[in-house]
């Protein structure tokens, strides 16, 4: 039993270390790129684009990199301590002095995992998605809006886990020795469930928007994107999603060649 989980350890240990090469690397890559290019403005783009605004975007592709980096160290710090440094133990303990009920104490380790992970990644995450932005001024929300935003979502994805996580847990002591296959099915039953969600969203989305029949418009518009050096295929509107706080004019037509 020692030797496997040692080995298990071992293996997760080695897993960390190479996912934080790959991270390095791809970091590294990404960085090499975006200094490479910043001398001039790519081609195609010398009459739209300043060379400070290209190397204040390359900038930014730097520190966004960076910040990415250091989130990924970080959440490979708190999976290691949380495993080899007997973080999982040190709440465990805790929480039994709580409760006497294995069932409970599982569900209130993964519930208190949760938080934690929350809790480390919020700081780090506020710098690396809205601080490097709005330092290179390509944010537009404010610090409150941001912060009420992700505080929403964090708070609903974790309320959501409490009754999923307790099921689960509930459905694998019933399986007893076939644990293994009732989180397999339950994964399973996730990524279909984000598949036709997608699918699902996309023929909704598809239904929200109408091509426009304006003849006028539509000339006027291909006339403003030619001279702009892109040709226009479509032009539709469609409902503006909730979380869109003003509306957006979305260019998915190919650049022109020409000119």
């Amino acid at each position: 039993m020692h030797a496997s989980a040692d080995l298990i350890e071992h293996v997760f240990l080695i897993s960390v270390v190479l996912f934080l090469l790959c991270e390095c690397f791809l970091t590294a890559r990404q960085i090499i790129a975006a200094e490479r290019s910043v001398g001039s403005v790519p081609a195609g783009f010398e009459n739209r684009l300043s060379l400070a605004a290209h190397k204040k975007a390359a900038a930014y592709t730097t520190e966004s990199a960076l910040a990415n980096l250091v989130l990924s160290f970080i959440g490979a710090g708190f999976a290691v301590f949380m495993t080899t440094g007997h973080g999982f133990t040190f709440v465990a303990a805790f929480l039994e002095t709580l409760s006497d009920t294995t069932l409970i104490v599982e569900w209130a380790l993964l519930v208190v995992t949760a938080l934690l992970m929350l809790l480390v990644e919020l700081p780090f995450g506020w710098f690396a998605r809205f601080r490097v932005k709005e330092r290179f001024g390509y944010m537009r929300q404010t610090r409150r809006e941001w912060l009420a935003r992700t505080l929403t979502i964090s708070a609903a994805g974790w309320g959501t886990m409490l009754p999923l996580s307790a099921l689960l847990l509930a459905l694998c002591e019933l399986a007893g020795a076939w644990w293994w296959l009732v989180v397999w099915a339950a994964w399973l039953i996730y990524i279909l469930w984000r598949w036709r969600l997608s699918l699902v969203r996309g023929v909704l989305w598809s239904r929200a928007s109408r091509p426009i029949e304006n003849s006028d418009l539509r000339a006027l518009v291909a006339d403003f994107l030619s001279a702009h050096g892109y040709q226009m295929e479509d032009l539709v509107v469609m409902t503006k999603p909730g979380v869109w706080k003003h509306a957006h004019v979305l260019l998915v037509a190919p650049a022109s060649n020409e000119g």
